[in-house]
């Protein structure tokens, strides 16, 4: 599952999964989306952990708009490279 975090102006922080582990497939419509303002499932069969992460960063963001809900993604998308994988902290290199 890729999930991209994405800083927008009217939305504020937008996290959408992707049912895929291939950045090259990660594009088009995903099975989930949050921000602050909703939560949208674009997809019938959702994963109860998306389920459960996707509930859970709404929460926070609306809650706090600039909750920091960068846990949930795996990536980030560029203009200049796509998307890129995000480190997690205590990752084995």
């Amino acid at each position: 599952m890729i999930v991209t975090i994405t800083p927008t102006v009217m939305d504020g922080t937008v996290l959408r999964w992707y049912p895929t582990d291939d950045p090259a497939q990660a594009v088009g419509q995903p099975i989930v989306s949050v921000s602050r303002n909703r939560m949208e499932a674009h997809a019938e069969d959702v994963p109860e952990q998306v389920q459960r992460d996707a509930i859970a960063a709404f929460a926070e963001l609306r809650a706090d708009r600039g909750a920091d809900v960068r846990r949930f993604a795996t990536h980030y998308r560029t203009l200049r490279s796509g998307l890129v994988p995000i480190e997690k902290a205590g990752a084995a290199k």
